[in-house]
């Protein structure tokens, strides 16, 4: 089963169309506005009671493309597209917030929407020309519909390499634990916590977290 020619036809005036000409000669850029698009149509067409196909990243780009008049020429090399931006996305750095309550003695993670998801701190690619403070607020709005702006120093963060991958985190103390936490965006975020510090891994295989809160240490990432 296929997306519905109307429904691409949305997606493509929403994410791509607009683009300008010199973005949409290349495919790897490409497929970050594919990518909006793609959760776009997961969280308000083929969400939960949908007929739908719920597609894959691949399978939704392959449609897409061989559906908007310019782009039927990569459909063909989707998979190779896809892989090429999968090592692009994944050397882009990401920047988030250690949200730390008032009392200093728990943080904020979040969990991501798919089955096995680890529990981590809000965080998120920078987009091209943001400042990475900015991202780091922008994401945890995103994920969590809180504004941090106002308690965020953009010089106070720490900075840590994973992989190949480098990452930025701001300190932001002072978030009350009455605060309702929302995430703006569907099916990319399941669930929101405090967690004590002290119940968190401090190290790989560190066994706190089993031995207080039931779960391993690569539950958190």
């Amino acid at each position: 089963m296929s997306v519905p020619q109307e429904i691409l036809d949305d997606l493509g005036s929403r994410f791509l169309i607009h683009l300008p000409p010199e973005e949409k000669k290349d495919p790897t850029r490409l497929c970050f506005q594919v990518e909006l698009a793609y959760w776009f149509y997961l969280d308000y067409y083929a969400g939960e009671g949908s007929l739908l196909p719920s597609l894959s990243m691949s399978q939704f780009t392959f449609e897409l493309f061989s559906h908007i008049p310019g782009m039927a020429k990569f459909a063909k090399r989707t998979d190779e597209i896809i892989a090429t931006w999968k090592q692009f996305k994944f050397a882009v750095p990401t920047f988030g917030c250690i949200m730390i309550d008032d009392a200093y003695e728990k943080v904020l993670l979040v969990q991501g929407y798919w089955s096995k998801s680890t529990w981590g701190f809000p965080k998120g690619k920078i987009n091209e020309g943001e400042e990475p403070h900015h991202c780091a607020m922008r994401e945890v709005q995103e994920e969590t519909g809180f504004d941090c702006s106002h308690l965020l120093k953009k010089n106070v963060y720490l900075d840590r390499r994973v992989g190949d991958h480098d990452q930025r985190l701001y300190i932001v103390p002072g978030v009350s634990r009455e605060t309702i936490f929302l995430p703006r965006t569907k099916k990319e975020i399941r669930s929101i916590r405090w967690f004590n510090v002290c119940d968190l891994p401090a190290f790989k295989k560190d066994p706190t977290p089993a031995e207080r809160l039931g779960m391993n240490s690569n539950h958190f990432s």
